[in-house]
Formats: structure tokens, sequence, C-alpha cells
């Protein structure tokens, strides 16, 4: 009988210490995850202030100008315009989306770490939820990448068909 005390005793610390050992692997992924969503949510606002209300601002500048503009030259001043104005409707009507999805990822990741810290679930469940919790930081990850990608190259492309334009 003392044996099978010592036994059940053993195991059940055993299992103990591998949960709480997944748990703080868990709350480890969420924590980096958190501070993942924080930059990129970060960086979202930074690609509105910094390159899209002077793309805007360009853009106007750029269309208004073309009037006075050689018309050699006009295909391809269309052309790097109308490039612009797609991703300058692209990340404007992505945006507010993406403001959106950062919110309900920080609040499902606060909700996680509280569910694994209280043993509300179990490790395969905890498992399930943190992959699709990464699977969604890394998608909005993904979309801040190439919208500073094409917002960077658009704000180049417009700098230098400003100066063109000023230039006649």
């Amino acid at each position: 009988m003392k044996n099978t005390f010592i036994i059940a005793a053993t195991t059940f610390l055993a299992i103990a210490l591998s949960a709480c050992q997944s748990n703080q692997t868990a709350i480890s992924e969420i924590n980096k995850l958190q501070q993942q969503i924080a930059n990129d949510s970060k960086e979202l606002a930074e690609l509105e202030s910094k390159y899209y209300i002077d793309l805007r601002e360009n853009y106007i500048f750029c269309d208004s100008m073309l009037q006075y503009a050689p018309k050699e030259n006009l295909e391809d001043y269309f052309q790097t315009l109308n490039l612009a104005q797609a991703y300058l409707l692209q990340f404007g009507e992505t945006q507010p989306i993406m403001a959106k999805k950062f919110d309900y990822s920080k609040s499902q990741l606060e909700s996680l770490k509280k569910d694994i810290k209280s043993n509300y679930i179990n490790d395969s469940l905890a498992n399930i939820y943190l992959l699709s919790e990464k699977q969604a930081a890394d998608t909005l990850h993904a979309q801040i990448s190439y919208f500073k990608e094409r917002l960077e190259g658009q704000k180049d492309a417009l700098n230098t068909l400003m100066k063109t334009l000023k230039q006649q």
C-alpha cells in the first residue's frame, strides 16, 4: 500500500511538473507573439504616418501637375500614378481591417494566457490555439512587410516624378 502511494504521488508530481514546464513554454510563446503583435501594430501606425499620408499628398500634387507635362512622357507618368493609386487604395482599405485583427489577436492571446495559467484548457488544446494565433500573427506580419515594401517603393517613385514635373 505504501509503495502504491509512493508510485501514485511520484506519477502525479511528474505529471504536474511536466504540465508546469509545458505551460511555461506556452506562456513564453504567447509572450513572444504578443511582442510581435505589438511591434507590427506599431509599424502599421508608422506606415500610415510615415508613408501613406505623404504618398497621398505627393500623388495629388503629381496628378495636378500632369497638365503641364510634355505629352511624350504622359504615358509613363500615368503608369506611375496608377500604380501609386492602386497601392494607396489597397492600403487604405486594408489598414482598418488589419488594425482590428491586431486588436483581436491581442485579446485572444491574453485570454489564452489566462486559460493556460489557470489550467482551464489542456496542453493539446492550448497548442492548437497557440498555433492558430501564431499563423494569424505571421499573416499580419507578412501584410506589414508587403505594404512597407510597396509604399516605400511608391514614395520613391513619386518623389522622382515630383522632381521631374517641377523641372518642366
